[in-house]
């Protein structure tokens, strides 16, 4: 569900980066790992379907957590 919020997206990725289930995943998407279902080459796979790219620099760092939150919530 889109949320409206009046904040700039780098206030957002602090507060929510704070959560382990939040990840940045490309310069301008920030995620809940609860809802990718996948990790395809450079992209997540949303549990809708909708694809969303990983930067280089962050694949490392967001394939981890991914693995990390899938074992939770399995």
């Amino acid at each position: 569900k889109p949320y409206q919020m009046r904040h700039s997206f780098s206030q957002m990725l602090k507060k929510l980066v704070l959560y382990k289930e939040f990840v940045q995943s490309h310069r301008s998407y920030l995620v809940n790992l609860q809802h990718v279902s996948a990790i395809t080459g450079m992209e997540l796979v949303m549990d809708n379907g909708v694809r969303l790219p990983i930067s280089r620099n962050s694949y490392k760092a967001v394939n981890q957590a991914f693995i990390s939150n899938y074992g939770l919530n399995k």
